[in-house]
């Protein structure tokens, strides 16, 4: 994740390769990034996020 004033860029590793895909850009408020957090939740049926967040989905 790339955190800048303005926006801020969400990147998903693949799980089995590593490789990294752009998901998207948001604006850097205070709705922005738990928007983009359920819109990831959505599409895949657990999440790991670095610092300690986990989002099962079943």
């Amino acid at each position: 994740m790339d955190v800048t004033k303005l926006r801020d860029a969400v990147a998903i590793p693949e799980a089995a390769r590593g490789d990294v895909h752009l998901f998207g850009e948001l604006d850097a408020t205070a709705t922005g990034m738990p928007r983009v957090i359920l819109r990831i939740a959505d599409q895949f049926d657990r999440v790991h996020f670095d610092g300690g967040l986990h989002c099962d989905r079943t």
